[in-house]
């Protein structure tokens, strides 16, 4: 796998980026809690999916490259995982925030 472009530059110059920065190559999902998703769903929300599960594992705070933060979001650090879902509206994973999965 050859990454390449600006972004990938910048993580290049920090000192011991990868013993910080671990890359797994993911198969779309087929699937999501045990409902299969149709091919053509597939490539358009895989990385959505993606996204939630590795959030509802490790935890953390998912951001779209365009977002602007305004204000502080340990609020929503308390829930299991805190999105967007306007009324009316579909849900949003512009912004994801999700506790650690406890076992």
């Amino acid at each position: 796998m050859n990454f390449s472009g600006k972004w990938w530059e910048r993580i290049n110059e920090e000192k011991d980026w990868s013993s910080r920065i671990k890359i797994f190559w993911l198969e779309p999902p087929s699937e999501i809690f045990g409902q299969e998703l149709s091919k053509g769903w597939r490539l358009p929300h895989g990385s959505d999916i993606e996204r939630i599960q590795i959030l509802i594992k490790y935890g953390g705070i998912w951001f779209d490259n365009d977002v602007y933060v305004v204000q502080n979001l340990n609020y929503y650090r308390r829930f299991e995982m805190a999105l967007a879902w306007d009324e009316n509206q579909f849900l949003g994973t512009q912004v994801l925030v999700a506790n650690k999965k406890q076992n």
